[in-house]
């Protein structure tokens, strides 16, 4: 895996950590579901480009 896809996932799941982590901390329904939605943001970033790296390692690593 290249550097930069590296980075990515490490990118991703420090966004999702960091987000989930912060929705508890939101004072509305809103502001929850935003949050929210950002860590499955994050998350699904995350697996698509663990996804790609086992589908194509050669392709991930360019």
């Amino acid at each position: 895996m290249s550097d930069e896809i590296r980075s990515l996932h490490e990118f991703a799941l420090e966004a999702r950590i960091r987000l989930h982590m912060r929705t508890g901390e939101a004072r509305n329904p809103q502001d929850m579901w935003a949050m929210a939605t950002g860590t499955a943001a994050a998350w699904a970033f995350h697996r698509t480009l663990q996804r790609l790296t086992e589908i194509d390692p050669d392709a991930a690593a360019t």
